[in-house]
């Protein structure tokens, strides 16, 4: 390979594609189960965070109109982190499978957890926020 599809150059969505059967040789299947078991673990977040969401939409809808809008913004807030879990797992899947296939690139993604990890306390601190301060 000469390079042209390196992960770096073309950020981390635009690996999404088909890899040539030539470029799985010499993989190591542990490697390759690891970066699985990662996405795994990231959509079991994501699955989850949509469920709370789901939950907290469903019993807000049965309150009044005030407590209405802070489960419906509470729960919006919920599902779009979790569409975020979802992207983000697909792509550093991806990322990460072209690097292990072409032994290009490095397979570390340092920033990726930390900003989802402050989304996440973002959301879990608005979930409390509306549980505990009474709507006016």
């Amino acid at each position: 390979m000469d390079g042209d599809n390196a992960v770096g150059e073309e950020g981390c969505c635009a690996c999404i594609g088909g890899l040539d059967s030539e470029q799985h040789v010499g993989q190591n299947p542990k490697d390759f189960f690891a970066n699985e078991r990662n996405f795994i673990h990231w959509m079991h977040m994501a699955v989850t965070m949509g469920s709370v969401a789901s939950l907290i939409s469903a019993i807000g809808k049965h309150e009044d109109v005030a407590h209405r809008r802070g489960s419906l913004a509470t729960s919006s807030v919920l599902l779009l982190a979790g569409c975020t879990f979802a992207i983000y797992a697909l792509c550093v899947f991806f990322m990460r499978r072209r690097s292990l296939a072409t032994r290009h690139g490095s397979v570390d993604e340092p920033y990726g957890p930390l900003i989802l990890s402050t989304l996440l306390g973002l959301s879990l601190t608005m979930i409390l926020f509306t549980a505990c301060v009474p709507i006016l």
